[in-house]
């Protein structure tokens, strides 16, 4: 569709012939509200600032389902950056039927997948300066869900291993972020997670298990710890763990007095 639309304003002249870019910025892959699709990354060649106006709309199953154009935005040499904070309002805004009750509540579409695209256009002028598509995939993905070591639990292993379950569905690029703090005692396990300084952190793995390195600070001895882990799919987290917390030190095991009591009697 996009290579047949770019062709077709090449054709009848309607692109520009500065070498101007955009680039379309990825929408969270678990949700698409309708305001990122200005997000976007704009090149402008010239040597000084040009006003252009934004056109966007979104597909589905390659039917049109909304489009709107923003209000004149100046772009200076270089390029900008562009957000939704940068729309200060819209003309020629329209949503099909079916889809305006649930973006006009929700404002996010329904799970699915979707295209999207814009072009940049000068201000004065029907020039097309460049325009970006991308498909998107809407999905719901699980809650991530703690292992081991368990909730509330002591141990005395210098180096543990963090287990947490898959995410459901799987992404592309997925990464973790272990984050792993001291509790105070005035503070609770979830307080602590936010307002403590992390004891330790790895926001890079690529795994569901991590063993906790040698070379990390070691645990202090009676202390109480709180763990979390997130999951990223490029700039968006998917997924935040509960809290759970770990007391590291000897680990007393409670006497067994049965025998003692049955030799007494």
């Amino acid at each position: 569709m996009k290579k047949v639309l770019v062709i077709m304003l090449a054709l009848a002249g309607g692109l520009a012939a500065q070498d101007w870019d955009v680039r379309l910025i990825p929408a969270p892959p678990t949700q698409f509200f309708i305001e990122y699709m200005w997000n976007c990354q704009i090149t402008n060649t010239e040597t000084q600032a040009v006003d252009v106006t934004i056109y966007a709309w979104v597909e589905k199953d390659e039917v049109e389902i909304a489009h709107a154009r923003s209000n004149t935005i100046s772009i200076p040499a270089g390029g900008k950056r562009i957000s939704s904070a940068d729309v200060t309002t819209v003309q020629d805004d329209w949503y099909d039927p079916d889809y305006e009750d649930v973006m006009g509540t929700r404002g996010a579409l329904p799970a699915g997948v979707y295209s999207y695209c814009l072009q940049v256009e000068l201000a004065r002028g029907d020039t097309i300066l460049a325009q970006d598509c991308r498909e998107h995939r809407t999905v719901k993905a699980s809650k991530l869900r703690l292992l081991s070591p368990r909730d509330e639990t002591a141990f005395n292993a210098p180096q543990p291993t963090f287990l947490w379950a898959p995410i459901v569905p799987s992404f592309t690029d997925l990464t973790y972020r272990l984050r792993i703090v001291e509790v105070p005692d005035e503070l609770t396990p979830y307080e602590a997670i936010s307002a403590a300084e992390p004891w330790f952190e790895d926001d890079s793995i690529t795994t569901t298990s991590f063993l906790y390195p040698m070379s990390a600070r070691m645990f202090g001895e009676g202390s109480q710890y709180a763990w979390q882990v997130t999951a990223w799919s490029s700039i968006w987290k998917i997924s935040t763990s509960d809290v759970w917390s770990f007391k590291f030190g000897q680990v007393e095991v409670e006497e067994d007095t049965t025998t003692a009591e049955t030799s007494e009697e």
